[in-house]
């Protein structure tokens, strides 16, 4: 039973990490666009 377990706690901290990256870069950019 925690094979899977683990196995979609992982998954969740893979989408994370990639998310999170993604949605401050957007940020940054959003920011970026508002300065010119």
């Amino acid at each position: 039973m925690k094979e899977p377990e683990n196995t979609f706690c992982l998954f969740k901290k893979l989408k994370a990490s990639i998310l999170t990256p993604l949605r401050s870069s957007k940020m940054k950019i959003k920011m970026t666009a508002a300065t010119f």
